[in-house]
């Protein structure tokens, strides 16, 4: 596993064999000394090997193989309690993964978002994850807090997401109040330009 850490670009078709597999292994492991090797191992790969690992977290929690309730409170917690907390460890990837994990987990959305919330920066493209956010019942059950996910994930710089209309105009019909907040404003000025 040390070679594939410090190597990870040179696994070419493997690399995303080998994050499938730290994947595999982080959600299976409860030993806490094991947790914290896995720790040291995710804290020295290269950025594109945790996108990944965020890509094989999210695509196990889109298959709903497990419920909610054990995907976050098992699984999530465990990959979050090694996840390396450096600001440097950050890329677009790696905010909209985080962006949609935090969608996926439903009734836990806020709780996952508080978590995550500093990985989760502007991206310039962030079409998907607004479209993902409208097909969620996010921005009906807690407006407020699809609105603190758009405030953290649309570029303001970049063109508007195709959807984020939608998701404005549903979160206001769910929030009323939220019409005169000026995060809201900001995100519907984009919409004018």
């Amino acid at each position: 596993m040390k070679t594939g850490t410090s190597h990870y670009d040179k696994l070419g078709n493997y690399k995303y064999k080998f994050s499938e597999f730290v994947t595999s292994a982080i959600l299976k492991t409860p030993e806490e000394d094991i947790l914290k090797e896995y720790q040291r191992i995710l804290s020295n790969l290269p950025i594109r090997a945790l996108e990944d690992i965020l890509l094989c977290f999210n695509r196990i929690q889109e298959q709903r193989i497990e419920s909610v309730d054990v995907m976050i409170n098992l699984y999530f917690n465990r990959l979050w309690k090694i996840w390396p907390k450096s600001t440097q460890k950050w890329s677009e990837g790696i905010a909209e993964k985080f962006a949609l994990i935090t969608i996926c987990a439903l009734t836990y959305f806020r709780r996952v978002l508080n978590d995550v919330q500093y990985f989760i920066n502007p991206i310039y493209d962030s079409s998907y994850v607004v479209d993902q956010l409208k097909d969620s019942t996010i921005c009906e059950n807690d407006p407020h807090s699809a609105l603190d996910l758009l405030t953290k994930i649309v570029d303001l710089t970049a063109p508007a997401p195709y959807n984020l209309g939608l998701c404005l105009q549903r979160i206001l019909e769910f929030a009323p109040e939220l019409e005169s907040n000026r995060e809201f404003q900001r995100l519907l000025h984009l919409l004018e330009r």
